[in-house]
């Protein structure tokens, strides 16, 4: 459902790590740009959904959390330098959870972690150890089916505000520097109703603030599935821009620089919750946010792509998590992950 490109090991490479859906966590060790699988975390299956990666703990290493949804049983992993430690009961809190990001919310130093639910969002505190107190009765936070939560400075005031993917009205909370954050959505976000699945943040029209790519289905509510795109006037308050029709059912796309000419692509994937299948896509940026379709390799059923430099030789290659269906163009079946390489 979800990857993290992290270098686990200290080797230098970006190894990934996997959120599976009824089964089994992944590592996926890297060398070169050639991968090992393997299962170093516990040996049970639960609904992981999302996954993210950091130094929790301050020993210079990232560490691992899984946030899950129908066994609402979250796991948390401190890493000893490519070996794992279960500490999830430090995670004070459960739910039926769909995403999960950090940030320092009130500027003590440590990383504080965000976890998006159906209901009541969460907002847990760091102590400096990877420690966790819950504070979400200190802000008001979305209590919608939330599936997706990014950070980013989008009034850019220095610190990180928090933009909330819901299968409804997306919202968009400001930091307050203090730990406390402000719903300021109706003044910020044009009133555009969708089942959204991720928000991408990005300089995508070369202004020097961040706009927003939102990807949207159809999965369970009758709203447009189309993407769009948010752009900033750089005080944090955004207007619909226009990005060219690519058809419905994306769960995900990522902003990268795939052409190397120094401003930010769009790739995406249709995703569907059945056995279809989807076509993966790429639309280039004219470096002033108009984007033109190019084609793209593969197709399948995609709920996450992780764009990295995996084989060191400075241009970035995309990895496609791929559900149920089959990679047409790779040769790949039975819902394998596959990794293309830009040429």
């Amino acid at each position: 459902m979800d990857g993290e490109a992290v270098d686990i090991d200290g080797d230098g490479d970006m190894d990934l790590v996997l959120a599976i859906e009824l089964g089994r966590n992944i590592l996926l060790t890297n060398n070169n740009g050639v991968f090992t699988s393997s299962k170093p975390f516990a040996a049970r299956n639960h609904d992981s959904e999302d996954v993210v990666a950091a130094d929790f703990d301050g020993d210079g290493d990232k560490d691992i959390l899984f946030v899950t949804e129908d066994d609402i049983t979250n796991e948390f992993y401190l890493n000893n330098g490519g070996s794992f430690t279960d500490v999830s009961n430090r995670i004070p809190v459960g739910g039926r959870s769909n995403a999960v990001t950090t940030l320092d919310a009130n500027n003590d130093g440590h990383l504080d972690i965000v976890i998006g639910n159906d209901g009541t969002n969460r907002l847990l505190l760091n102590d400096g150890n990877a420690n966790f107190i819950e504070q979400t009765d200190n802000i008001i936070f979305s209590t919608e089916i939330t599936q997706d939560v990014e950070a980013a400075d989008i009034d850019n005031d220095g610190d990180l505000d928090l933009l909330i993917g819901n299968e409804n009205q997306n919202k968009v909370f400001i930091n307050n520097g203090d730990g406390t954050f402000s719903d300021e959505s109706a003044t910020r976000l044009p009133d555009i109703s969708a089942e959204t699945r991720d928000i991408e943040t990005g300089d995508i029209d070369g202004d020097g603030d961040l706009d927003i790519i939102v990807s949207n289905v159809a999965f369970f509510e009758s709203f447009s599935d189309a993407n769009y795109v948010l752009i900033n006037d750089g005080t944090g308050h955004f207007t619909q821009g226009e990005l060219p029709s690519m058809g419905g059912q994306h769960a995900d796309s990522d902003l990268v620089d795939l052409d190397l000419d120094g401003d930010l692509d769009l790739v995406s994937a249709t995703t569907y919750i059945s056995e279809n299948i989807g076509s993966n896509l790429l639309y280039l940026n004219d470096a002033s946010g108009t984007f033109t379709g190019q084609s793209m390799p593969g197709s399948g059923n995609v709920f996450d792509i992780i764009a990295e430099d995996f084989d060191g030789d400075g241009k970035p290659d995309l990895y496609f998590c791929n559900r149920k269906a089959a990679m047409i163009a790779t040769g790949f079946d039975g819902g394998q992950d596959t990794y293309y390489t830009t040429n």
